[in-house]
């Protein structure tokens, strides 16, 4: 699970006393907690958009991003909110691959690989050739896009010489939402404009406390 924390830095809280001088009640510790909820919010549909734009797929659309997120409000006690995206671990044809049609191998009847070749995307972009892939049903009915392990028998083949179409299958996996969200081009493009949020919100805030 990612969890991005959203916490008020030393500096402001500090800006934030200086301004609430002689102000009676526990007024500090509101504002700092309204700002950190409000961010986190704002932050969560920030990152799913962001999410969005850069990923394909049905899990990655903004909604369901955040229908696999939850939030964590801070309080008057803690005033930090924490945001935690998760996720099981997806395949490739969660994201993008150009035929699920099922095949039982990548060879053909003569024993060479076959000329047909699948193309998939994870990111928004041109799709590229799943080198050696194919799709396969298992017994259970799951439907997933494999490649063989070169020169790894599968078990049930354990002991019988080495032959392609013995070959250990490999579900072609990619990153699952957390892992997506958290990254370098979604979480690692966001952490300044998070920042500059929760500022906005704290200015906000202190001017609803002292009545401008």
């Amino acid at each position: 699970m990612k969890i991005v924390k959203i916490e008020v830095p030393e500096n402001i809280i500090s800006d934030v006393e200086k301004q609430l001088e002689g102000v009676k009640g526990k007024t500090k510790t509101k504002v700092l907690k309204t700002a950190v909820n409000n961010t986190a919010k704002k932050a969560q549909r920030l990152l799913a958009e962001k999410t969005a734009k850069t990923y394909v797929g049905k899990h990655t659309r903004r909604n369901a991003v955040v229908r696999n997120s939850v939030i964590k409000k801070g309080t008057a006690e803690s005033p930090t909110s924490e945001i935690g995206f998760a996720s099981p671990m997806m395949e490739i044809k969660d994201y993008h691959v150009s035929s699920l049609a099922i095949s039982k191998t990548s060879y053909t009847k003569s024993g060479k690989r076959s000329k047909k070749t699948l193309k998939g995307k994870v990111l928004n972009g041109g799709a590229k050739k799943l080198e050696h892939a194919f799709v396969v049903q298992f017994k259970n009915g799951h439907v997933s896009v494999v490649s063989r392990v070169p020169g790894v028998n599968a078990k049930q083949y354990a002991g019988k010489p080495n032959k392609p179409h013995y070959e250990k299958l490999k579900k072609l996996l990619s990153p699952s939402i957390s892992i997506a969200v958290g990254g370098d081009r979604v979480y690692g493009q966001s952490q300044k404009e998070i920042e500059e949020i929760l500022l906005e919100e704290v200015n906000k805030t202190m001017k609803k406390v002292l009545g401008e």
